[in-house]
This record gives structure tokens, C-alpha cells and sequence, in this order.
């Protein structure tokens, strides 16, 4: 029997009381929804590994996009198994209720936990275009603002966007706010360029609410010839909504440092 029918009519009918349907099958994902009245999408998926016959279960929301696998979602023993393997579709009909068992003790209040916003704000398609087209402008005033020298290092520039980012405390995403992290994305862009290499693009994505819109990055080829896409202005803006200034830091030495 095709996998789908068996998803089906074992998943889908135990979670079907819970306003779950099936929704689609898309790179090895079959793909089980609900949607709630607030519009937020919960996913329950379950994810067929490359390597044979073997699955196992996550779930997403539309505010959460990153799949959380089951196992890391309780500490209960009898769910801490990563893709566990099938025979036949009678052992995988088997699998699939103890993943509806799974979702309804312990999946359901996990999706609605993940059904809201992990953060409050990010830049728009405006604030987007405006980087990509100002971006020099912006620099140049940042650093004539800061007294920005050629001798500053990459360190005394992250200390100098951390002690501005924690510095604005009333946390209003206002023109005046959204023009300083324009003007902070704008100069390390530009500085990750002349260090590295690369250019600014727009590419299509998506914001942090799944809203479509082009969003401004920096594109340069890393030191394993793959190409790297970093969206500072976002960097910038959460960690200036988080007041985490180690954000910033650990940002660009987790994402920037070992790649160049």
C-alpha cells in the first residue's frame, strides 16, 4: 500500500479529531496540518530518512518553521528514538500510532507552545530595499557618527554595535531605531565585504512571520568554495529586541569567523 494512504488512515484518523488533515508530500516529508483560528498552521511531519527504511516524527508551526524531532520534545523513554527503522507496511502502520500516541499526550501542547511569535520584530520589504540601495550612504554615516577609523578591528567594532544595541532600552521600533540598525547592518556588511569579499543581494525569502519579501543579504564564497548568505540587518535586529548583546558576537564567530 502507498505510504500516504497508510499515513492516512493511521495518523491522519487518530489526529483527524484533533482538526488535523493531510496536507502534502514534499522531499521525503508527508505532511499532517491543523489550522488554528488566529490563522497559526501546526505541522505534524513525518520525515523518511535518505538512507533506507527508516522515519520519525516532528513538529513545526508557521511561526516555528524548524522541525523539532520527537525525541527532543519529552524525557518519557519510550519516545527517545530518532528515525526508527521498518520492515513492511505493517511495521510501519505500527510506527505511526505510537507517533499519534506520541502527539496527543505530548505533541499537541508542544505545537502550541511553538504557535507564537519567537520574536516581535524584523525588517520589512521596505527596510530591505533600503539597505540594498543606501547601503554606502548608511555606512558612511555610521561611522562618521561613531568616529570610526581604518585602525578599529573587527572587535572594536562588534564592542561598538553591542554597547549601542544594549544602550537603547525602551525597545520602540520607531524611524529612528529602524535607521540605527540600518546604518549597523549597513557598515558591517560593507566591512565583511572589504575583508572578505562578496556583495550585497536581494534574494526572495521570507520574514520571521512568514511574510514573503526580499531580503538583503551579504553573498560571498567561504573558504570551502560554497556560497554563504548572512542577513546582518536581522542579526542586528534581534539582538537589539533580545537586549542580548553576545548575540552580536557570537553571531559573527559562529557564522562569519570559521568560514573565512
Amino acid at each position: 500500500m502507498q505510504k500516504k494512504k497508510i499515513i492516512q488512515n493511521v495518523l491522519g484518523a487518530r489526529l483527524k479529531p484533533y482538526g488535523f488533515f493531510y496536507d502534502s508530500y514534499f522531499h521525503s516529508r508527508w505532511r499532517l496540518k491543523r489550522v488554528l483560528e488566529n490563522g497559526v498552521e501546526q505541522y505534524v511531519v513525518v520525515d523518511k530518512a535518505w538512507w533506507g527504511n527508516d522515519i520519525r516524527l516532528s513538529l513545526c508551526t508557521s511561526y516555528q518553521r524548524n522541525e523539532i524531532p520527537m525525541r527532543f520534545i519529552t524525557d518519557d523513554p519510550m519516545y527517545q528514538e530518532d528515525y526508527i527503522s521498518y520492515l513492511d507496511d505493517n511495521d510501519f502502520s505500527n510506527i505511526l500510532e505510537m507517533f499519534a500516541d506520541f502527539v496527543i499526550k505530548y505533541g499537541l501542547e508542544k505545537l502550541d507552545e511553538i504557535s507564537v511569535p519567537l520574536y516581535l520584530f524584523d525588517a520589512d520589504e521596505h527596510m530591505n530595499l533600503m539597505l540594498f540601495d543606501n547601503n554606502i550612504e548608511l555606512a558612511k554615516g555610521f561611522a562618521k557618527k561613531n568616529n570610526i577609523t581604518d585602525l578599529d578591528t573587527i572587535d572594536d567594532i562588534l564592542n561598538l554595535i553591542k554597547s549601542l544595541i544594549i544602550k537603547d532600552e525602551e525597545k520602540v521600533f520607531n524611524d529612528s531605531t529602524k535607521q540605527m540598525l540600518l546604518e549597523i547592518a549597513a557598515f558591517f556588511g560593507n566591512k565583511m565585504i572589504e575583508l572578505y569579499g562578496g556583495s550585497w543581494a536581494l534574494v526572495p525569502g521570507c520574514d520571521l512571520f512568514g511574510e514573503q519579501c526580499n531580503l538583503c543579504v551579504v553573498q560571498f564564497i567561504c573558504k570551502y568554495k560554497m556560497r554563504q548568505e548572512l542577513h546582518f540587518l536581522r542579526w542586528f535586529i534581534i539582538a537589539w529586541e533580545k537586549s542580548d548583546a553576545d548575540w552580536v558576537t557570537n553571531s559573527y564567530y559562529r557564522m562569519v569567523a570559521p568560514y573565512v
